[in-house]
């Protein structure tokens, strides 16, 4: 039976900013006639073009932070992880309270397995702006895969704290009190994502599997079959 723990929090707000709407005049006006267009060609999928058109703004002016900034979301969005950290590290460079910039850098650092960069971005963007749980999720879900354990769970509860409502962030409490061997709290995480979001499959996953843990065969089969259906619902609707 897979073992699940979510993913990062990848932010990439700004797709929908255009910076007309910001009020920018004079050189950057040229600038951000690219820089729309490419948000438009982000939004409808196409990721070379609108790559072509935020290259153009940045060639026409430099210190064009949010071009920056979503040129290394689109190489991320890639898989390009060495061009995304150069164009985020510009965007800081450029706008150094760039919160967002500050937590896809910890994200691409992660995903080049440098976490203690990562841990340093994503505590940037937290003095920042303390109010993101999702970048609390991630630096749980940081700690988690480097084995500080009781790290992790302090910054999934400062994140169930800000935003309650966070299912994400009590399925991967409940898998690192899982992991932890502290199976009671585990299902009582797991059983919250799941009231929040009765479609979560990871969370019935999981919840089958500390169920089994403590001996609730039954209910273990139970979940792993509501996981089941709800995996193949999702399959049909894909299609």
């Amino acid at each position: 039976m897979k073992k699940t723990i979510l993913t990062l929090q990848v932010v990439t707000l700004c797709i929908g900013l255009t910076l007309s709407n910001l009020g920018c005049r004079g050189k950057l006006n040229d600038a951000t006639e690219h820089y729309d267009i490419g948000v438009l060609h982000w939004k409808q999928g196409r990721i070379d073009d609108a790559i072509e058109e935020y290259n153009k703004a940045i060639t026409i002016y430099p210190d064009f932070e949010m071009a920056h900034f979503n040129l290394g979301s689109l190489y991320y969005e890639k898989g390009d992880i060495a061009l995304a950290i150069e164009s985020f590290k510009k965007a800081i460079e450029i706008k150094p309270d760039l919160v967002e910039a500050h937590s896809m850098l910890g994200v691409a650092y992660e995903m080049y397995n440098m976490f203690q960069d990562a841990v340093e971005e994503y505590r940037k963007a937290l003095e920042l702006d303390p109010n993101q749980a999702g970048n609390y999720t991630n630096l749980g879900n940081l700690y988690y895969k480097m084995e500080k354990y009781d790290e992790a769970i302090a910054e999934y509860q400062k994140a169930i704290r800000i935003t309650p409502d966070f299912a994400e962030a009590y399925n991967n409490l409940g898998y690192v009190y899982y992991e932890t061997r502290k199976y009671s709290f585990a299902i009582n995480e797991f059983k919250k994502a799941i009231e929040l979001n009765p479609d979560y499959i990871s969370a019935h996953t999981n919840l089958s599997m500390a169920y089994r843990k403590v001996g609730l065969h039954d209910q273990s089969k139970e979940e792993i079959e509501i996981a089941k259906q709800l995996a193949l619902k999702k399959q049909a609707n894909q299609r």
